[in-house]
């Protein structure tokens, strides 16, 4: 079990663990980074317009 002192070192550095196994990704992501709205027209064609209006609804609600 971690000590209060090394909880607060891994807490205050941002870092997650899981018996002492960092979560933090081991290396940066390589795909390019999209807008959700740019995502979202990309896979129009492959979802029926209902759910492409609920899934763009849902995504103003809680931006």
């Amino acid at each position: 079990s971690a000590s209060p002192q090394q909880l607060s070192s891994t807490i205050e550095s941002g870092e997650r663990t899981t018996s002492g196994h960092s979560l933090r990704p081991s290396k940066a992501p390589t795909s390019a980074w999209m807008s959700f709205p740019m995502l979202l027209d990309a896979i129009s064609t492959k979802i029926s317009s209902s759910n492409k209006n609920l899934v763009d609804t849902y995504y103003h609600k809680f931006k």
